[in-house]
């Protein structure tokens, strides 16, 4: 995980004392208690700008860092090949689609897209955040009221003392997404 960015009054500390008092980057770092490597690469930075000390009148704090960290060039480009993932998920409930078939897609349309495990991920990200919702028939008479179904199914048992199998009846109980099992002790 990245480091948090040094505020802009520090990097312009490490400037000044940079091209101003010709300090070694050794010295800026422990005078203003950024690392060695953080020095060099603000330093680094301004010089790719094109700044210097002093810096030019009517520079706050916001355009400097807009100059020093200019956003990365495939950030823009990335965005416009995100995929439409509301037509990737009603792709995968068609019978053989596979992920893998719908990213070869989405990188033949887009060829500097998501690679494979990344196109994965955001799909599973973006699969957390859509809330299933209950579906209503405009025909029933009790609208708003849950539905209740009880699904018979029969189950296998072991009696550990004995040793012996038995079968055993469950019903399976539904109330909206909440499942709930219950079954009779006997045998």
């Amino acid at each position: 995980m990245p480091a948090e960015r040094v505020s802009m009054k520090k990097i312009r500390d490490v400037l000044r004392l940079t091209f101003e008092l010709k300090m070694s980057r050794r010295r800026v770092s422990e005078a203003t208690g950024i690392g060695r490597t953080a020095v060099t690469d603000y330093v680094q930075r301004a010089a790719a700008a094109g700044l210097g000390w002093p810096l030019p009148d009517g520079l706050d704090d916001t355009d400097l860092e807009r100059r020093l960290f200019p956003p990365a060039a495939g950030s823009q480009a990335l965005a416009s090949t995100e995929p439409d993932w509301a037509v990737i998920h009603a792709e995968m409930k068609r019978r053989g689609v596979t992920m893998t078939l719908l990213w070869q897609e989405y990188r033949i349309e887009h060829g500097q897209g998501y690679a494979y495990s990344w196109f994965c991920e955001q799909y599973r990200d973006w699969k957390k955040c859509v809330s299933p919702t209950m579906r209503q028939d405009p025909d029933d008479p009790r609208p708003g009221l849950p539905k209740l179904w009880i699904a018979p199914s029969r189950s296998c048992f072991s009696d550990n003392a004995s040793g012996s199998f038995g079968r055993t009846m469950l019903a399976t109980v539904g109330l909206l997404f909440t499942l709930v099992v219950a079954s009779p002790a006997k045998r």
